[in-house]
């Protein structure tokens, strides 16, 4: 028998479309498929959102080895003092080139606050407080992770790039990328196929901003 262990459930989270004509519509749906009324937010919201990357991909750098000898070591549990500094400072980053493009993504203390009930607080503060509760949860034991094979080129990877389209830096982005790429022998900048079909280099930053909102036919 297979089964599936849901550790905990969001009481709040938003949804965003273009179609923005059809919101109504969505978010009926969405309350007749999980009973809950979900509010709507920008897209930009949504693109800037993912917070996963943000933990993971500090977590999995600062335990490759644990990974790598396919060790069992605890997610929670291996988030020491110096990996939250580098999860706080990839986080910040991530805000402030989100805010170039006009959005405002939820910080991550206060997405572990909404995901996890954990008291505001640092992040190195909250993730042991949830720690205590998440004992059993362990990190990856393989350097196919999506820790890693996922969240650096499509996590990590777009959020770079944007801020180079901004004719901004993002170090913290970059330099998790490269450290990565040369540790796994791969290009996760290549990798990730989607962003050149964007064309957004060369283009007004109100402009992308525009699209991001609105969508627009790739190539064009």
């Amino acid at each position: 028998a297979q089964s599936v262990r849901v550790l905990s459930i969001r009481k709040e989270y938003g949804f965003a479309l273009y179609a923005h004509h059809r919101a109504a519509e969505t978010a009926a749906l969405i309350r007749a498929l999980s009973g809950k009324d979900l509010t709507q937010v920008a897209m930009t919201e949504i693109a800037f959102g993912n917070a996963n990357p943000i933990a993971h991909v500090p977590n999995a750098l600062c335990n490759l080895t644990r990974i790598e000898l396919g060790e069992d070591w605890s997610n929670y549990g291996k988030m020491t003092a110096s990996v939250c500094a580098l999860i706080e400072k990839l986080d910040a980053e991530r805000c402030r080139i989100a805010g170039m493009f006009g959005a405002a993504p939820i910080p991550f203390a206060e997405h572990l606050h909404r995901s996890f009930g954990a008291p505001l607080g640092s992040v190195f503060e909250m993730v042991q407080a949830i720690g205590e509760t998440r004992s059993g949860l362990n990190g990856p034991n393989a350097m196919s992770s999506r820790y890693i094979t996922e969240d650096v080129p499509y996590g990590l990877v777009p959020v770079a790039f944007l801020a180079e389209v901004a004719g901004e830096e993002a170090p913290a982005h970059t330099a998790f990328v490269t450290l990565l790429s040369t540790a796994c022998g791969r290009d996760f900048g290549a990798e990730n196929d989607l962003l050149a079909g964007l064309s957004l280099r060369g283009r007004p930053l109100a402009e992308i901003r525009q699209k991001l909102e609105t969508g627009w036919t790739v190539g064009r």
